[in-house]
């Protein structure tokens, strides 16, 4: 049985564009057989969403501040919201999520 990775989305309003890359980051991952659970929440919820959730790992697709959760690895979500580079950004998540 695969192992299940668990990625926070996040976005300035905890709707749109996380979800887009949410869906996105689901999609190429899952063609990787990768199994993942996302949640999805704005900026100002992050700190608690953590404490809940437990992500591996925080796409945001907006500004996050580096003092918010940084103990847990970041990816940039832009690729994931917009396409552009996605082989590189899915990647390098997959490089990472396999060491852990």
């Amino acid at each position: 049985m695969n192992k299940e990775y668990r990625i926070l989305f996040v976005c300035g309003n905890g709707v749109a564009t996380s979800t887009a890359a949410a869906m996105r980051c689901q999609e190429y991952l899952g063609e990787k057989d990768f199994v993942i659970h996302v949640e999805e929440c704005k900026v100002d919820a992050v700190e608690g969403m953590a404490m809940t959730f437990k992500p591996d790992v925080i796409i945001p697709t907006t500004i996050l501040p580096l003092d918010i959760c940084p103990e847990i690895k970041r990816f940039p979500g832009m690729p994931f919201m917009t396409g552009i580079n996605l082989a590189k950004a899915g990647d390098e998540l997959i490089e990472y999520l396999n060491t852990i």
